[in-house]
């Protein structure tokens, strides 16, 4: 999943929470919704989702986002590391991250 998926799903639950309220649930049930719709992808954890909602309110100018992931050298772009990848990397040595 690139980061472009990864702040657009955030900015959604952002933005669903805004409309329903808190308590709405919206990203337990986008979480079914998604894990639904693609089953053979991963990443779609409630916790995932949360992350994802960390870096959308972090990022909020998504210009600015997309210019300084534009000026990464081309040979660095394609060895960024998967969300997958980072997420197994702070659960820590021996352990996998959940899987979603």
């Amino acid at each position: 999943m690139n980061w472009y998926c990864y702040w657009h799903i955030g900015q959604t639950i952002l933005e669903r929470q805004d409309q329903q309220g808190w308590g709405a649930k919206v990203i337990e049930r986008l979480s079914k919704d998604l894990q639904a719709e693609f089953p053979d992808m991963k990443g779609f954890s409630p916790r995932n989702l949360g992350h994802m909602k960390k870096f959308a309110e972090t990022c909020t100018d998504l210009q600015f986002v997309q210019q300084a992931a534009a000026k990464l050298p081309p040979e660095l772009q394609g060895q960024l590391p998967s969300i997958e990848e980072l997420e197994a990397e702070l659960e820590g040595p021996g352990k996998e991250a959940p899987s979603s």
